[in-house]
């Protein structure tokens, strides 16, 4: 997924991804323990992943490039808070 990577950090349009696609990326076991903590099938875990990452990376660098520390720390903790507060 390394040009759909690229297509999210730089400040163009941002390529899509399907669920497989981040199941593949992150392993099973990853999205296994994303899908429990969220309280979601892997399945849609994995679909909702690929749908709300792109957004969540390219938010996170606005400028083209990656910001300092964690990206990943970062973008999951967006998520995480898009997701919940979609959910009450």
């Amino acid at each position: 997924m390394a040009d759909q990577v690229k297509s999210w950090v730089s400040t163009g349009q941002n390529m899509t991804v399907n669920g497989q696609q981040m199941m593949n990326a992150l392993g099973e076991s990853q999205l296994k323990a994303f899908a429990n903590q969220v309280g979601l099938a892997n399945d849609i875990a994995a679909d909702t992943l690929a749908k709300i990452m792109p957004q969540i990376v390219d938010k996170v660098t606005p400028t083209g490039t990656l910001p300092q520390g964690n990206m990943m720390e970062q973008a999951m903790k967006m998520f995480m808070g898009q997701f919940l507060g979609s959910k009450t």
